[in-house]
């Protein structure tokens, strides 16, 4: 995974990454709390 590169770039990339995953929705709770 390039996750770590795309968070330098934007979270918004991130969350395109995760996305593909399937797990975007897990991140997009985790990524808000904090």
């Amino acid at each position: 995974m390039k996750i770590t590169l795309n968070i330098n770039k934007s979270e918004k990339s991130l969350m395109c990454c995760m996305d593909m995953t399937g797990a975007t929705s897990l991140v997009h709770k985790d990524w808000n709390q904090q």
